[in-house]
């Protein structure tokens, strides 16, 4: 609980949301006494929060599915209220019996009994989930006075580390197409040299390029290019496995390092 208390100090300098989020986690999952904890965060092609971190892993996997509806009187609540939720409140209070059946059957499965927001200048950037505390004991005032002075200091740090990371990933993604770009192409192109040399395997390269790329731009202009060249990365993507790499490395080449 004392390393609870001091969590700004400790965590104000990490920038690594993984890092941050297991950290948070640990430490809140031993000092409150529970037996696993989650961080949820906005996945906004799909429209849900989702589970992106858990402590300890979940073997039975019971929260890594588990989501909630951006209007989800769940959600809906913890941005407007901005206090802590619990699973009694879910359950008996009127405002909540708009939940989606497949969300109570969910929130069933995952075992969480409370969730509090993480706020950064009033918005909401995160939802931390607990489950039940050890030994079947209910949350006390204290508990309850300590997560939520945890989430209150974790907001900005939650905030900072996730605008870090969008920003690594913007430095290294091809505006246009999405695919990694021509310079974050030869940090890889070295490691897998590096890599391969230290374990004596192989890597493949694909190099390509599209055929009269140049001819289809004049003809029906840039925006029709650029049509293209997203239709094109896409495929390349739909046609590669998970650990494949693929990089725009031209204006219209692009490299694939198996």
């Amino acid at each position: 609980r004392q390393e609870l208390l001091s969590f700004t100090s400790k965590m104000g300098n990490i920038l690594n949301l993984s890092e941050l989020a297991s950290v948070m986690l640990t430490t809140i999952t031993k000092g409150v006494r529970v037996s696993h904890a989650v961080l949820m965060f906005e996945d906004p092609g799909s429209g849900f929060y989702t589970v992106q971190h858990v402590f300890p892993e979940s073997q039975d996997n019971s929260t890594d599915g588990f989501r909630l509806f951006f209007d989800s009187p769940i959600v809906q609540y913890l941005q407007k209220e901005n206090r802590i939720l619990t699973l009694s409140q879910i359950e008996t209070e009127a405002k909540f019996k708009a939940l989606w059946e497949s969300e109570r059957q969910a929130l069933d499965d995952s075992h969480l009994e409370l969730f509090c927001p993480l706020k950064s200048h009033a918005k909401m950037v995160g939802i931390l989930g607990l489950s039940k505390k050890h030994s079947n004991r209910i949350f006390g005032q204290e508990d309850m006075e300590l997560i939520g002075g945890v989430a209150n200091q974790a907001g900005v740090i939650v905030e900072n580390a996730q605008l870090y990371s969008q920003a690594i990933t913007w430095s290294i993604t091809d505006g246009l197409t999405r695919v990694f770009n021509h310079r974050h192409m030869h940090e890889m192109l070295d490691n897998e040299i590096a890599r391969c040399t230290r374990f004596g395997t192989i890597f493949s390269v694909i190099m390509l390029d599209i055929d009269f790329f140049k001819t289809y731009n004049d003809t029906y202009g840039h925006p029709a290019g650029d049509e293209v060249l997203m239709s094109v990365a896409q495929s390349i993507q739909a046609s590669v496995r998970n650990v494949d790499m693929i990089f725009r490395y031209g204006g219209e080449e692009f490299v694939v390092i198996l």
